[in-house]
């Protein structure tokens, strides 16, 4: 494979991606923040998430393989010697993709030379648009922005992975309070992960949210709830299709 590799976060950036920018392109059509995700290896976790999201999403498992899993694939063909751009946003949906991006970068593969391209430095507030928000004869200028990851930052994110992967909440909690430059709103994720959870047999704060939300402007205005939560959760990074789902099951809940 080439030696230099960018790692999109998904098909709209890719759109715009400047030609200029010499490198393999590989595209992480995934959303590892639902469903299934500890595996020991390429196979079982293709194998796991084509079956999850054709089970809730109605996938194909060919479409799935075609459009998702080669590009994961293609990530254990990365020569170890090369340089691989990992282009992700702020939201929990990226970070989780990132995470995943990461260990197997350095646990299934043993690539080194690892950056993380944002789309802008943290500022007082975040703009959850990403790279939606940057205007497309700038994204090359990111590049030169881009966060090398070092020894100790491989090192954290082989412990997000493994806490998140097997749901330990302690070990997340704990994990949140470290520092990092290449992981600049980690908290925040984490409690964004930790607020999906249910506690104690009770609903999550964000399924409490979305209900709210249902509530207030009715379960047939899909429209009016997912513009929303998108305008007020937009941390999370879901899409539509991730909302729809859990409207639906906040309406069976109820009824």
């Amino acid at each position: 494979m080439n030696e230099i590799v960018h790692i999109l976060n998904g098909d709209a950036l890719r759109e715009v991606f400047p030609s200029e920018l010499k490198g393999e392109l590989i595209t992480f059509r995934e959303m590892m923040m639902e469903g299934p995700v500890h595996a020991n290896g390429i196979e079982e976790l293709v194998s796991m998430r084509s079956k999850f999201l054709n089970k809730y999403y109605d996938t194909e498992l060919e479409e799935y393989y075609n459009k998702s899993g080669r590009e994961l694939e293609k990530i254990l063909s990365i020569s170890e010697s090369s340089k691989v751009y990992l282009w992700f946003e702020y939201d929990l949906f990226c970070q989780v993709n990132m995470w995943c991006a990461i260990h197997m970068l350095t646990s299934w593969n043993n690539v080194n030379d690892i950056k993380i391209v944002y789309p802008a430095p943290i500022t007082n507030s975040v703009d959850w648009h990403g790279f939606a928000a940057i205007r497309p004869n700038e994204i090359s200028s990111l590049l030169k922005k881009s966060i090398p990851l070092i020894q100790s930052d491989i090192e954290l994110n082989h412990k997000i992975w493994s806490a998140y992967t097997s749901t330990d909440i302690q070990a997340l909690k704990q994990l949140s309070k470290e520092k990092s430059e290449a992981f600049p709103l980690l908290h925040q994720s984490i409690q964004n992960h930790l607020d999906r959870l249910p506690i104690n047999g009770q609903p999550s704060a964000l399924n409490t949210s979305i209900s709210n939300l249902v509530t207030k402007h009715g379960k047939e205005n899909f429209g009016a709830i997912f513009k929303a939560f998108s305008s007020e959760y937009g941390r999370y990074g879901m899409g539509d299709v991730q909302v729809k789902r859990m409207v639906d099951a906040s309406e069976r809940s109820i009824n």
